[in-house]
């Protein structure tokens, strides 16, 4: 006899127990698009967005246990997965009959296997790759009461203990046929972030996939490295939507590379300018080696007021071995583009990926220095799984220990010829010296446009100035505690696992 599943997406506070404790909050959008989707297809869905709500731990608990669904499913994220596993199996201790199916970059990498096996009480479905289809696949074999065996795009633990492998789901290539994503079950007046000029800002995306071959990046493991973009008309009608009827003022673009081919983007941004709503301005990621004057001309008329850059480093040699398919010179090149032409810049820097040494890291300290005028984010390298980095990394002796400090502030990985506490000093160093420059204090000043905006600048100045001071005990703890977890001979000292994953754009779940 058939039957209806019944779904809830749910989306959880980085910390379960303190929702509040983030840097940002900003719409699911995977979680949204396939909530739509799967409306679309006559499947009952409840979208929750626990996160924005503000919802801890055990109301979320009773939330979920309430509606009953058939199928729960998660976007995890590698440093939420302890977390995640905990809520989980309390879920199933108090419900064993919810299936749970994780989705997104953890689960999309070889990391399916481990969920599958040390977490077999609280996880019964993964999916890999893009998520849409695959969960209509999955309701619709449960309600006709068929086995999940033969789902692309999925791996399970069958009754006897085996695990199917369905591999990686089949890339969505028409994206014009995706509905818009399920903005009218999000609470879009509550979400924020410290780039954006307004309150009321709308985390989107216009294509999927990345033609990068960072080696750091886990993005391609769930978008893939072919780029489908949507029509310029699509896009334009879901920014009506947003614009009309939720108020949305602010778009955060988050395509892996929005100049993947400047045609489109001077595109889309004609139709944005043919809309003619001066209010409405966007920020995005763009490619140092593939910047457009003229496009970017464009894009500025139609609203695009900031971008980011993946500088990653100041050495050369060092975005060789990256692969990031620029240089240095380059990537000046393209920031005096975008100073020519008047657009806010954020720039990106990682520290202590393999063959970084003292040198590399002097020069790349000497050339944060010189962009006291732009925003700038560091990171510390962290070797994400389905990640090339990983894969290297894992070869010279890595071993995790926890996940949950998988981050890109905490130490994971140490290359040959330093020390955690050497690495850590550098990148404290570049921190500090940076964030409390007299230039980047004057400049935050006469940037602020509204109380709103300091607010969020100060708060996140207060967690890095305090974050700082508790990593370093940390550190010191670390250097006598776990001496004996090494990776890349001498001086590769391994801590427990690393803490936040920095997040890949959000087309799944």
């Amino acid at each position: 006899m058939n039957f209806d599943p019944s779904i809830l997406l749910l989306n959880l506070p980085h910390d379960l127990d303190d929702p509040d404790n983030c840097d940002s909050l900003a719409q699911p959008y995977g979680l949204a698009v396939i909530s739509s989707f799967l409306k679309s297809k006559g499947w009952k869905t409840i979208l929750c967005d626990a996160h924005a709500e503000g919802m801890k731990r055990e109301e979320i608990l009773r939330y979920a246990l309430k509606i009953n669904p058939t199928l729960l499913g998660l976007t995890v994220y590698t440093c939420h997965l302890p977390q995640i596993i905990s809520f989980l199996g309390q879920l199933k201790a108090a419900n064993s009959n919810i299936k749970t199916v994780l989705g997104g970059p953890h689960p999309s990498s070889k990391e399916y296997r481990s969920l599958l096996t040390q977490h077999a009480n609280c996880v019964d479905i993964c999916v890999l790759g893009e998520g849409e289809y695959v969960l209509h696949q999955i309701a619709e074999r449960i309600k006709n009461q068929h086995p999940l065996d033969g789902i692309k795009g999925i791996a399970f633990r069958k009754e006897n203990g085996d695990l199917f492998y369905g591999g990686h789901s089949p890339m969505i290539q028409d994206l014009d046929a995706m509905p818009f994503a399920d903005w009218d079950s999000l609470p879009m007046d509550r979400y924020w972030a410290v780039s954006t000029d307004k309150k009321n800002f709308a985390n989107i995306m216009f294509n999927r996939g990345c033609m990068g071959k960072c080696t750091f990046c886990a993005s391609r493991v769930v978008l893939g490295e072919k780029i489908r973009t949507r029509s310029p008309d699509s896009i334009l009608d879901e920014i009506k939507i947003l614009y009309e009827k939720h108020g949305v003022r602010e778009l955060a673009i988050n395509d892996a590379t929005f100049n993947v081919d400047n045609q489109w983007a001077r595109d889309v941004s004609s139709k944005i300018i043919a809309y003619n709503k001066p209010d409405l301005i966007w920020g995005c990621n763009l490619r140092a080696d593939a910047m457009d004057r003229e496009t970017l001309v464009i894009m500025k008329r139609s609203g695009l007021t900031n971008v980011f850059i993946g500088v990653e480093s100041g050495d050369d040699e060092m975005l060789l071995s990256m692969c990031k398919g620029t240089t240095v010179a380059m990537i000046q090149a393209a920031l005096d583009m975008l100073d020519d032409v008047g657009i806010k810049v954020y720039c990106g820097f990682v520290l202590g990926m393999p063959g970084e040494t003292e040198e590399s890291l002097k020069r790349t300290l000497s050339f944060a220095k010189t962009l006291s005028k732009y925003s700038v984010a560091f990171s510390l390298a962290t070797p994400f799984p389905g990640t090339t980095f990983y894969r290297k990394a894992m070869s010279e002796g890595f071993k995790v220990e926890d996940w949950s400090r998988f981050d890109y502030h905490s130490i994971p990985y140490v290359p040959k010829g330093l020390t955690r506490k050497q690495l850590f000093h550098y990148y404290n160093r570049t921190v500090l010296r940076y964030y409390l420059s007299f230039n980047f204090i004057i400049r935050q000043i006469k940037q602020m446009r509204s109380w709103l905006q300091l607010k969020k600048t100060v708060r996140l100045g207060v967690r890095i100035l305090i974050g700082r001071r508790k990593k370093m005990k940390q550190i010191e703890k670390m250097e006598v505690e776990k001496a004996s977890f090494y990776c890349g001979g001498p001086g590769g000292i391994i801590p427990p696992g690393g803490g936040l994953e920095a997040e890949p754009p959000r087309f799944f779940f």
